[in-house]
């Protein structure tokens, strides 16, 4: 009953292809809601997004009030994580990463696509922080990435076993 895949092969192929055109490099910022990410080109989001059937599919609102404002970014430090002891400069500094894949992904009720990235310079900096290499998301480990888009109206579903043959779904609220 759970939606099904919207990335294919050749669809994952031909956005990786796409994503590594652009820019690997963005800015390191701290947004007023206390999350470190690095600012990447806002063609992440509107380039790639028009690759992707448009069934169900919205961008993600990070260009609003709400999510400070932050563009295309892929999240370093939520506000969560953060220690008292850690000091973060204000100071912009130039952050490189790879590209290395698109995947979808399903994380409290909502499901998104987005583009697994690599940065050495970013996991020296959670180190620097003493924190685990990889961010941490309302209690989920997360690779770096740059969410592409969201599946509008996802309803997640548990798997039910009433018995052993015969799963049934129940929609989580």
């Amino acid at each position: 009953m759970g939606s099904k895949s919207v990335l294919n092969c050749s669809l994952k192929k031909l956005l990786i292809k796409q994503a590594r055109t652009l820019p690997n490099h963005g800015k390191l910022r701290l947004a007023t809601n206390g999350l470190l990410y690095v600012s990447v080109d806002s063609r992440y989001i509107d380039e790639l997004y028009e690759i992707l059937p448009s069934k169900n599919l919205v961008k993600p609102g990070y260009f609003t009030l709400q999510y400070s404002y932050t563009g295309a970014h892929i999240s370093v430090i939520y506000p969560d994580e953060l220690k008292h002891n850690f000091i973060m400069s204000t100071e912009e500094i130039d952050i490189e990463f790879e590209v290395i894949e698109p995947f979808e992904a399903t994380l409290n009720g909502k499901r998104y696509i987005a583009l697994k990235i690599e940065s050495k310079a970013l996991t020296d900096l959670r180190k620097k922080a003493k924190l685990p290499l990889l961010p941490h998301y309302k209690g989920y480990t997360v690779d770096f990435h740059i969410t592409i888009a969201l599946v509008n109206n996802y309803q997640a579903y548990a798997i039910i076993y009433d018995d052993e043959f015969a799963p049934s779904y129940k929609a989580i609220n």
